[in-house]
């Protein structure tokens, strides 16, 4: 089959992650290599400015094994971030790397906060969850590393059902034994019988073996060219994204209910918007400015 093509987005900008707040999956988790296009709007029509943002989301982890969906402490009472990721958008449209591993936690809400045009702004409760619209691609169907990537075709597939049927008739050459009188006898057993290797079962799943590695042939090769690339922003290898979205933020004006933005002036005490974003970003750490 052909890889999957998404259809190109107007405007999209590179886009800096800062960095993103999440336990490392455990043995088994599947991380998506996901690509975000990120678009942040005002008044009804794209911000073309740059944005610094960060997304914070509270509720609580689940642990494998575990028994109850609530913990003891309510998270109203002790709201806990649970899941983070902040980014910077030089323009209207840009992509982020954030593959949301969601895993063991359960969310409440999430919060944005940002900076733009020298302001602060943030958006309380613009969801449930961090994970926006997405689409599921797959452009390839195996991966062999070293940047090769297959897609099967029905000749493949029926090649490889043929080494299999192979194998399988390779056991009419397995021997019977017992393991208590054979130290070569192990614990194989087939329709009852224990067995045991032979010299031309093994001759015969070699033979299988070797015709198995000449389905490749049949293979289609992908082009990474050809498909949408995912940067991992721990390893910053590119590897092919598996899945899109599309995520839609609208910059509050000053005083406006759903949000705050404000601004500062040089000589305010204080720090400035961009600087107090990157505080929070460091507390999340356990860090300080």
């Amino acid at each position: 089959m052909n890889p999957r093509r998404r259809s190109p987005v107007p405007i999209i900008l590179p886009c800096v992650v800062f960095l993103a707040f999440a336990i490392i999956p455990v043995y088994g988790d599947v991380s998506i290599p996901t690509n975000t296009n990120v678009y942040f709007e005002q008044n009804g029509s794209a911000y073309n400015g740059s944005v610094q943002f960060a997304v914070n989301c509270y509720g609580y982890r689940v642990y494998p094994g575990t028994t109850s969906a609530v913990p003891d402490n309510s998270t109203a009472n002790s709201p806990e971030i649970v899941f983070s990721y902040a980014a910077s958008c030089p323009g209207y449209g840009c992509v982020i790397y954030e593959p949301y591993y969601l895993n063991y936690r359960h969310i409440d809400r999430c919060d944005l906060s940002g900076v733009a045009d020298n302001r602060s702004f943030s958006i309380p409760g613009f969801s449930d969850t961090p994970l926006p619209n997405c689409t599921s691609i797959r452009p390839f169907g195996m991966s062999r590393g070293n940047d090769e990537y297959y897609n099967t075709t029905p000749e493949y597939d029926s090649c490889m059902n043929e080494t299999y049927e192979e194998s399988d008739r390779c056991d009419q050459y397995l021997a019977e034994c017992n393991p208590a009188k054979d130290t070569d006898c192990g614990n194989w057993i087939i329709n009852g019988r224990t067995v045991k290797d032979t010299q031309n079962s093994r001759s015969c799943r070699d033979a299988a073996d070797k015709n198995r590695t000449a389905c490749d042939t049949y293979l289609k090769k992908v082009d990474p060219s050809s498909m949408v690339m995912y940067r991992d922003n721990r390893t910053r290898q590119m590897m092919p994204a598996e899945r899109i979205c599309e995520q839609h933020f609208t910059i509050p004006e000053p005083g406006a209910g759903n949000g705050t933005l404000t601004a500062q002036g040089p000589d305010s005490p204080h720090k400035s918007p961009v600087e107090s974003l990157y505080c929070n970003i460091l507390s999340l750490f356990g860090a300080r400015c």
